[in-house]
């Protein structure tokens, strides 16, 4: 094999593991873990794709998250998942959303109190 096969097979398989899913591990209900970065929140996954890519990791990469030995989530790339986020619609079912600006968006409906009279 000549120098520049090796060099070339060398970049091959260093680009190919670099497109090897992520592996997260599920913590409890509410944490996500993934080369040494956790999220916390009601979507951990979702938040640890949001680190992930601020990070500095490729945005493109997949994640699989796993509880023990079962995956319980695929996200298809890292980008794809900090772009959600999960909201219950009015009956109080959850489903994904696209995330939006913080602030974005309406307020909860909140009752005015009258003044008091003296």
């Amino acid at each position: 094999m000549s120098e520049l096969e090796a060099r070339s097979l060398s970049r091959t398989s260093l680009s190919q593991s670099f497109r090897q899913p992520i592996r997260a591990e599920l913590i409890g209900s509410n944490a996500c873990s993934a080369l040494g970065i956790t999220a916390r929140g009601h979507a951990p996954v979702l938040s640890l794709c949001q680190l992930l890519i601020e990070g500095g990791h490729d945005p493109k990469r997949a994640l699989l998250a796993y509880r023990g030995d079962t995956l319980c989530l695929s996200v298809r790339s890292i980008v794809e998942g900090a772009a959600l986020a999960v909201e219950d619609d009015r009956l109080g079912t959850p489903h994904f959303r696209r995330r939006r600006a913080r602030g974005a968006g309406a307020a909860p409906y909140v009752a005015q109190i009258r003044k008091a009279r003296v």
